[in-house]
């Protein structure tokens, strides 16, 4: 599936919808016009009230956007909005990941594939929410992670950036290997001076 210069994303998944993507790329492009964007995302999951839960299950394939690949909006908190990535590339210029709004309805769980911001700016995942229903167990991921709540949620996973050690699971660190990226893996922080 491919959109270019719309206003809209190239798949909505509204309340009551199911996902899955095996292969193929769904791309979006934004439309440009007197020099601004009005932004659109690949994927958006819309969760409304209680009309139904929506999920999506990536497993393959790439899903593409120039601003934001993979948006979960979910303005209640009866139905569930639930993104599962176990495969593929998800690339987001700005945002690869986004969970849109701060309730306890959203469940993001990855445990592979590549998912990349392509701005020096940008960010694989953005969390802003403080859910505790969101689980980083593998992957590969390009661009800084952000998280608003409090709950450790990461325990495996490469990344480009540091890993803030607040985001690591119970009993896992973030550690830098030789080749400049970082890994969370099972440990024990332990205090330098000054720390």
């Amino acid at each position: 599936a491919t959109a270019s210069n719309v206003t809209v994303s190239t798949i909505s998944s509204e309340p009551g919808s199911v996902l899955n993507i095996t292969g193929g790329t769904v791309e979006n492009k934004t439309v440009k016009a007197d020099g601004s964007s009005i932004y659109s995302y690949a994927i958006d999951m819309l969760t409304n009230g209680n009309l139904g839960d929506v999920t999506a299950t990536i497993a393959g394939g790439k899903v593409y956007s120039d601003y934001m690949a993979i948006r979960q909006f979910n303005n209640g908190t009866v139905c569930k909005n639930t993104l599962n990535i176990t495969g593929g590339h998800i690339y987001g210029a700005k945002r690869a990941v986004q969970v849109h709004i701060d309730n306890n309805a959203a469940y993001t769980t990855i445990s592979g594939g590549k998912v990349e911001a392509g701005a020096a700016d940008g960010y694989s995942l953005c969390f802003l929410t403080t859910s505790e229903n969101l689980s980083v167990s593998g992957g590969e991921f390009i661009g800084a992670v952000w998280y608003s709540g409090s709950k450790g949620f990461i325990s495996g996973g490469t990344f480009s950036s540091a890993v803030d050690a607040s985001y690591c699971a119970e009993g896992y660190i973030p550690t830098q290997n030789e080749d400049g990226y970082y890994e969370v893996v099972p440990g024990t922080y332990v205090a330098k001076n000054g720390d």
